[in-house]
């Protein structure tokens, strides 16, 4: 977090393999910018399509909101269901 928070990058955090977990007394899923919780696995020896990520979005912390985050990767190609 430091060099991300030193270069000024969003982080995105993926903490769905350590729910209830700590580090250094602070709650995994708190650390990141942008939170996320994932649901697949990626399944061993395998690069499947099948791996679905949440991010949660809150336009007043990200400065964005879900409809031009699901815009923006539209134009590479890559598919996004805002719930």
């Amino acid at each position: 977090m430091q060099f991300a928070n030193y270069y000024d990058i969003p982080v995105i955090e993926d903490a769905a393999e350590a729910l209830g977990s700590t580090l250094d007394g602070q709650a995994m899923g708190t650390f990141a910018d942008l939170k996320g919780i994932s649901f697949l696995e990626e399944p061993a020896g395998y690069y499947s399509n099948r791996w679905l990520s949440t991010i949660l979005v809150d336009p007043a912390t990200s400065g964005t909101d879900r409809e031009k985050i699901r815009l923006h990767l539209e134009t590479d190609n890559i598919e996004s269901r805002p719930l």
